[in-house]
């Protein structure tokens, strides 16, 4: 939450290398991948790294660790995942790539509108500038209308490399395993 806080509020160039593994929430999903519903009053809701205006421009190593039990169920929002929006901004001066590498996203749910995914709702691209995803796994659920994918709900012309997906994804339109 810290490290959202702090890419969220304008220093979305900052890195981060996980040490450890994550938990936010324990038992988010069912066995069968449904959502919990028994326990959704008792779940810290997440709130994604990195906005359209602030998209996430850092490197983030995972270094193989896992954040389990992410919670997120809001059908009018875009841009959810861990990161919600990666890769070029319009607002940013910045002309790094953002990298998010190594994690394994495990017993979470992640709901919206559009953009959505484990991982990264919107890898993006401009001018030469892209997010990359590379060795990411996800055993999560993922859920939304457009743009949904169980790593990465739009990687745009970003690079989405050496990713797996194990969890349930389901949309309307631009649906995928790894990217929608």
């Amino acid at each position: 939450y810290w490290f959202a806080e702090k890419v969220n509020g304008g220093d979305n160039t900052i890195n981060a290398v996980l040490t450890d593994d994550i938990t936010v929430n324990s038992g988010v999903l069912n066995t069968d991948g449904s959502l919990n519903s028994a326990k959704i009053g008792s779940f810290e809701v997440w709130t994604p790294i990195g906005t359209v205006g602030k998209a996430y421009l850092g490197k983030f190593d995972g270094q193989n660790h896992k954040i389990s039990g992410l919670y997120l169920d809001d059908t009018d929002m875009d841009y959810i995942g861990l990161f919600g929006y990666a890769g070029y901004s319009s607002e940013s001066s910045s002309d790094s790539d953002g990298l998010i590498q190594n994690v394994t996203i495990w017993d979470s749910y992640f709901a919206g509108k559009n953009y959505v995914g484990a991982v990264c709702g919107q890898a993006n691209t401009n001018l030469g500038v892209s997010a990359i995803l590379n060795q990411c796994i996800n055993y999560g659920t993922v859920a939304g209308n457009e743009y949904v994918g169980g790593i990465c709900g739009d990687s745009g012309a970003g690079n989405t490399t050496n990713c797996q997906n194990f969890g349930k994804v389901s949309g309307s339109n631009n649906i995928g395993g790894v990217c929608g």
